[in-house]
């Protein structure tokens, strides 16, 4: 069994991190680059429920526990199912603080759409990232054959646009 490169832990505040960015980027996006101060006093306190919301279902998930270096398209359907589970979530629970405690909303709706896609975006580009750079590391990609065609005419020209179609 390989050693591990990077603790679980240190996977799930990555991509909490990535969901702080995206958090940030839709409040952004939805207000126009100029967030009112009312929009931040009311998210502030929600902050924390968001972050254990999205750790919880990235733990529910067993997001952590995939192998960057092994991500694939299914690992990358899983990431974006999690977040729109997630997702969902955060509409369920901004539908309940509106409709049973104080009336406003745990986030706004753009801003909760905008979200879902900035951090599935964000969550699986990082993934396919960390796993490229892995590649590059171990040198994959980089094995060249080198070959000798031997004699002339069309034949050899068709065998050397195969190679190097294949080499690329």
């Amino acid at each position: 069994m390989a050693a591990r490169l990077f603790p679980r832990w240190g996977i799930l505040v990555i991509d909490l991190v990535l969901c702080l960015v995206a958090l940030a980027s839709a409040y952004l996006l939805r207000f126009n680059f100029q967030v009112p101060p009312h929009e931040v006093d009311l998210l502030l306190p929600v902050l924390p429920i968001f972050l254990l919301v999205r750790a919880a279902t990235f733990l529910w998930a067993g997001i952590p526990r995939i192998m960057v270096r092994h991500t694939g398209t299914d690992d990358a359907r899983r990431l974006f199912l999690t977040v729109l589970a997630g997702t969902a979530l955060f509409g369920v629970i901004s539908v309940a603080r509106y409709l049973f405690f104080d009336g406003v909303y745990f986030l706004p709706r753009a801003v909760i759409i905008i979200d879902f896609m900035a951090t599935a975006m964000l969550v699986i580009t990082a993934r396919i990232g960390f796993k490229l750079l892995h590649l590059r590391s171990r040198g994959a990609g980089k094995e060249r054959v080198r070959v000798v065609i031997h004699g002339a005419g069309e034949a050899g020209l068709i065998t050397s646009e195969r190679w190097s179609a294949r080499a690329r």
